[in-house]
C-alpha cells in the first residue's frame, strides 16, 4: 500500500468516527434553516428559563412587592420585566444565530474537505487500477 493512501484513508477514517455524524446532520441543512431552526429552539428555551426565573424571584420577593399599594409601582415593574426581557432576547437571538451559522459553516468546511479526500482516493486507485 501507498503511505499517502493509508494517510487518507486514516484522516478519512478520524473523520467518519469523530465529527463526521454529527457534520452530516448539520450539512442536511441550508445554513440558513440550520441557523433558524436552532435560533428558534434557543429562545423557546431562554423563554421558559426567564419565566422560571421571573416566578421564582416573584415567591421570593413576594412579602416586598405585595407591600406596595401603588398601582403605579406594579406597572413600573411589569414594563421593567418586560424590556429586560426584550433586551435579552434580542440578544440572545442574535448571538445563537451567529453561532450556529458559524457552526453550520465549519461543519460544511469539514464535509468539503472529507468529499475531497473522497475523490483524491479514488483518483489514486484509478492510478493504480491502470498499472
Amino acid at each position: 500500500m501507498d503511505r499517502k493512501k493509508v494517510a487518507v484513508m486514516t484522516r478519512m477514517a478520524f473523520y467518519e468516527q469523530g465529527q463526521g455524524k454529527e457534520d452530516r446532520k448539520i450539512c442536511q441543512y441550508y445554513k440558513k434553516d440550520y441557523a433558524s431552526l436552532h435560533m428558534w429552539f434557543s429562545l423557546i428555551w431562554l423563554t421558559i428559563g426567564y419565566a422560571l426565573l421571573i416566578g421564582v424571584l416573584f415567591f421570593s420577593f413576594s412579602d416586598r412587592i405585595f407591600s406596595h399599594t401603588h398601582l403605579n409601582y406594579y406597572i413600573r415593574m411589569g414594563m421593567a420585566i418586560v424590556i429586560v426581557y426584550l433586551i435579552v432576547l434580542m440578544v440572545y437571538g442574535i448571538a445563537s444565530r451567529t453561532l450556529y451559522s458559524d457552526k453550520h459553516k465549519r461543519a460544511r468546511n469539514r464535509m468539503k474537505r472529507f468529499m475531497r479526500d473522497v475523490v483524491r482516493l479514488g483518483k489514486m486507485y484509478g492510478k493504480d487500477a491502470e498499472r
